[in-house]
């Protein structure tokens, strides 16, 4: 996987499945994904080495592909965004597509 899609792909678990890590491996993935600070940034911030923080980015990581590997909310969530897509090109009166539009932004 890409570096670019996979750090994507990890933020898009995370805002899914973040709830699940500790309270530190959060924090740690919030300053280093949604935040863009350096591992280096992060070690000082949190007066832990960086090897520390690269540790746990790296096992919260795995933690959260493991939760999408057993429950599949992201890839439920893609499948019903594509029927929904679908559903919006076939013959729906207009207040079934505003429905749809709807349901796809609560999604």
């Amino acid at each position: 996987m890409e570096e670019i899609n996979k750090f994507i792909y990890i933020n898009e678990l995370f805002a899914l499945y973040g709830a699940l890590l500790t309270d530190k491996q959060q924090e740690m993935m919030r300053l280093y994904y949604q935040f863009d600070f350096s591992l280096q940034e992060i070690s000082e911030n949190l007066n832990i080495s960086r090897a520390a923080v690269s540790d746990t980015i790296k096992k919260a990581g795995a933690h959260l592909e493991k939760y999408e590997q057993v429950l599949g909310l992201k890839a439920k969530k893609a499948a019903t965004s594509e029927l929904i897509d679908k559903l919006e090109m076939s013959h729906v009166s207009d207040e079934q597509k505003q429905l749809l539009n709807q349901l796809k932004k609560e999604i």
